[in-house]
C-alpha cells in the first residue's frame, strides 16, 4: 500500500479539530441550557430547541415538576422524567403521557403527595390495594370511591379511620359491625357511633363515644340511657353529656353533683327543681363549683346564706 501523502495527513487534522470544536460547542450550549433551567426552570417554555433534550428537561423537572408540560411528547413518556417530575410536584402527573395512568409507581408517588391524584389513575389502579391505601391514608373520603372489596378490607378501612374516623360511614356493613373497627373510630370521633347501630347497646362502646363527644349519648339504647350507673360513668368523665341525658337523670341529685364536681357549668343542664334547691347549690359551692350559682333558680341568690 502506498504511504499516505503528507498533504493528505495534514488535511485530516483540521477536520478533526473542527469536529471536536463543534462537539465542544454543542456541549457548551447544552451546559448553558442546563444552567439556564436550573436557575429558572420555566425558561424551558421558551427553549423549543431543548425540549426534546433529556438532560435539559431532567434538570428542569428536578426543580419544578410541572415544567414537564414543556417537554416533547417523547420525553413526557420517559419514565425517569415522569417519576422525577411527580416526586417534585404531584400536579405534574396531569401533564404526563396518559400511559402513566397505568403505572403503579408513578401513580403511587403522586397519590402519596396529593390524594386527589387518585382520580387520575386508571380504573385498574383505583382498585389496587396499595394505591387505595395511599389515598385514604391522606384523605379518608376516597374510601367512598374504593371498590366494594376494598371497603370491606380491614387494613384499608383502618387506614382511612386513622385519617378521619368519619370513614366508618363508607366501610362495608360487616366492618361497621366489627367491634375493634368501631372502637377505633368512636374513641376519636364519638358521633360516628351513628353508623354503628349494632353497638348502641354496648356500654363500653357508647361510653367511649360519649366521653369523646357528649352528643353521642343520644345514640345509646333506652336501657343504657335510663341506667343510673351508666350515666354516672359518662358524666363523671364528660360533664357536658348531662345535656343529652334523660330528664330523670338531669333531676338526679347524685348524677348532677358528679357532673358539677368537674365544672359548675353542668348545673345549667339540671332540672328546674335542682336549680331551685338551696341545699343542692350549697353543696356545689362546698365542692368548689361556685360557677353553678349563675344557674340558680329565681330568688335563690337573694338568700343571705349565699
Amino acid at each position: 500500500m502506498a504511504p499516505r501523502s503528507a498533504s493528505s495527513s495534514s488535511g485530516s487534522r483540521p477536520r478533526k479539530r473542527r469536529r471536536r470544536n463543534q462537539e465542544n460547542e454543542g456541549e457548551s450550549e447544552r451546559l448553558r441550557a442546563v444552567r439556564a433551567v436550573e436557575h429558572q426552570p420555566s425558561a424551558l417554555a421558551s427553549m423549543p430547541e431543548w425540549q426534546d433534550d433529556r438532560e435539559v428537561v431532567l434538570a428542569a423537572v428536578q426543580r419544578d415538576g410541572c415544567c414537564v408540560q414543556h417537554a416533547s411528547p417523547r420525553l413526557k413518556a420517559d419514565r425517569e422524567i415522569a417519576l422525577t417530575a411527580v416526586t417534585e410536584n404531584s400536579e405534574a402527573v396531569y401533564m404526563l403521557d396518559p400511559a402513566f395512568k397505568d403505572d403503579r409507581e408513578v401513580v403511587l408517588q403522586a397519590v402519596m403527595q396529593d390524594p386527589a391524584c387518585f382520580e387520575w389513575a386508571s380504573e385498574a389502579l383505583r382498585q389496587d390495594k396499595r394505591v387505595v391505601m395511599a389515598a385514604v391514608s391522606k384523605e379518608a373520603v376516597f374510601l367512598e370511591q374504593a371498590p366494594e372489596a376494598l371497603r370491606g378490607d380491614r387494613d384499608v378501612v383502618m387506614a382511612a379511620i386513622e385519617e378521619d374516623p368519619s370513614a366508618l360511614q363508607w366501610a362495608a356493613p360487616e366492618l361497621q359491625e366489627d367491634r375493634e373497627v368501631v372502637i377505633a373510630a368512636v374513641s376519636r370521633k364519638g358521633e360516628v357511633l351513628g353508623w354503628a347501630p349494632k353497638f348502641h347497646a354496648d356500654a363500653e362502646v357508647v361510653h367511649l363515644a360519649a366521653v369523646q363527644y357528649e352528643w353521642a349519648l343520644q345514640f345509646a339504647s333506652p336501657d343504657l340511657r335510663h341506667s343510673r350507673e351508666f350515666i354516672l360513668r359518662v358524666v363523671g368523665a364528660n360533664w357536658s353529656a348531662l345535656e343529652y341525658a334523660p330528664e330523670e337523670m338531669r333531676a338526679s341529685r347524685e348524677v348532677v353533683l358528679v357532673a358539677a364536681q368537674q365544672d359548675g357549668w353542668a348545673v345549667q343542664h339540671a332540672s328546674a327543681a335542682l336549680r331551685g334547691d338551696r341545699s343542692f347549690l350549697m353543696e356545689c359551692v362546698r365542692m368548689g363549683s361556685v360557677s353553678a350559682l349563675q344557674f340558680a333558680g329565681e330568688g335563690i341568690l337573694e338568700d343571705e346564706a349565699f
